[in-house]
């Protein structure tokens, strides 16, 4: 379980670092998805990197 855990709090500290998420999205060209107005494009990228780090997370506790 600690391995888990550990995984998300990883994941989440990273991502929670804005300059990070948004040179991942610059890197795979989606500059314009994560610069759309409002910040939806950052809010989106953000939770799903949280949704598929956490499904990991689960995988990794439940073995």
């Amino acid at each position: 379980m600690s391995a888990g855990l550990a995984v998300n709090a990883a994941s989440h500290a990273w991502a929670d670092h804005r300059p990070n998420l948004r040179r991942l999205a610059v890197a795979l060209g989606k500059r314009s998805y994560y610069d759309m107005p409002g910040g939806a494009g950052s809010y989106a990228l953000d939770q799903a990197w949280h949704l598929g780090w956490r499904v990991i997370s689960a995988l990794i506790i439940s073995a």
